[in-house]
């Protein structure tokens, strides 16, 4: 026989056994020690098989829906409009707004280079870039270069490091492709050397 998820064990039988929910949950507990009758195990594998078939239907259904993605941009326009908005990303016009080529272009937006280290750096396919790193002990004020040039610096944040445990406030200015330039000041006003680490934000 064939395998078909629409024949269904039992179903043509004369008399069908059902089960109660109490007793279907129990399982063969529910019966002790005597064997069980053939309806009741024509009715068990019933069930069985109807599952399977609603199992197998939804997966078709699926199927048929990811097809229609594949032909209709409409299908998933909200999708392809909430990815554009945070990533940039364009997906272009019918036939390229398709399932596949979302895919591919959304792959072409990850990680293309990275240095993992104390300085160090991550960059994205669309340019954007994750860039970070550390001074200790150093003049103040002080130029921190990149580690890779930008063409757009968004952002820069810093941590002091409490050194001497005397809390820094650190500040930014001098923003560049190359990099920019940290100040420190202790929480009494006094001007001390800049100890902190940094991340900034930009696009190469």
């Amino acid at each position: 026989m064939a395998l078909d998820y629409e024949k269904i064990w039992g179903s043509n039988a004369a008399t069908q056994y059902t089960f109660s929910d109490i007793d279907y949950l129990k399982g063969w507990e529910f019966i002790g020690a005597t064997p069980p009758a053939r309806q009741q195990f024509d009715a068990w594998m019933r069930n069985a098989d109807k599952k399977m078939l609603e199992t197998h239907n939804d997966i078709v259904k699926a199927g048929n829906n990811l097809a229609a993605h594949n032909t209709d941009e409409t299908a998933h326009k909200p999708i392809l409009d909430a990815i554009k908005a945070i990533t940039g990303l364009d997906f272009g016009t019918a036939p390229s707004r398709t399932i596949t080529n979302m895919i591919t272009l959304l792959g072409q937006g990850g990680i293309i280079a990275a240095r993992l280290s104390e300085t160090g750096f991550v960059k994205f396919a669309n340019g954007f870039t994750i860039q970070w790193g550390y001074v200790r002990n150093v003049e103040n004020p002080h130029k921190v270069q990149l580690p890779i040039a930008v063409s757009s610096l968004y952002a820069v944040a810093g941590n002091d490091e409490n050194a001497e445990n005397e809390p820094l406030v650190l500040t930014f200015d001098e923003y560049g492709t190359t990099g920019f330039r940290i100040h420190s000041y202790r929480v009494n006003k006094v001007i001390s050397n800049v100890w902190g680490s940094w991340v900034a934000i930009g696009k190469v």
